[in-house]
């Protein structure tokens, strides 16, 4: 495997773990992705010798960081609802519903809407997968993921070039 993609997916894994941790998906997003991102970008200038990474190319990096995070999120979600044959979905939809149905949507959307988290929730439960829900969820990661990888590779470059920058002064 090459040594650009191997810290990506060492962090992305990394990041994943923490993301598919119950309760921590909240904050995981906002602060580990990026973080990973930015130890992606550290432990690739380790690998190849110091170097000067443009910003686009430390957000492609950061962008593979979080795509790695979200894929590796999706599937430990995917894992822990087939072992308990539940998640966090399901125990929160009846206040989803509650939710929907207070807002000002249309009764006919609002019911469509809860006729499907009711399904998937219900695939879950009997089966421990819902092909729906994995997707879906797996889209969430993979936009918010790629988000925040964004921002911590830029700030992961923008980081290594100052250091880089200051050995050459001290040097």
């Amino acid at each position: 495997m090459s040594s650009k993609i191997s810290p990506a997916l060492v962090c992305g894994f990394a990041a994943g773990v923490f993301y598919s941790i119950p309760g921590f998906q909240s904050i995981a997003c906002c602060f580990v992705v990026p973080f990973a991102a930015w130890i992606s970008q550290y432990l690739e200038q380790r690998l190849n010798g110091p170097h000067h990474v443009r910003l686009p190319k430390g957000a492609i990096k950061g962008i593979i960081t979080g795509l790695y995070a979200a894929l590796f999120a999706t599937l430990f979600e995917g894992l822990i609802s087939f072992i308990l044959h539940s998640n966090e979905f399901v125990r929160q939809l009846p206040e989803m519903e509650k939710i929907l149905a207070q807002m000002q949507f249309p009764a006919v959307s609002v019911k469509e809407a809860t006729g499907i988290l009711r399904q998937c929730a219900a695939d879950i439960q009997q089966y421990g997968f819902s092909g729906m829900y994995l997707v879906c969820i797996g889209l969430g990661n993979a936009f918010t993921c790629a988000i925040f990888g964004i921002v911590g590779g830029i700030l992961g470059a923008n980081y290594n070039n100052k250091k880089l920058l200051e050995n050459k002064d001290i040097h």
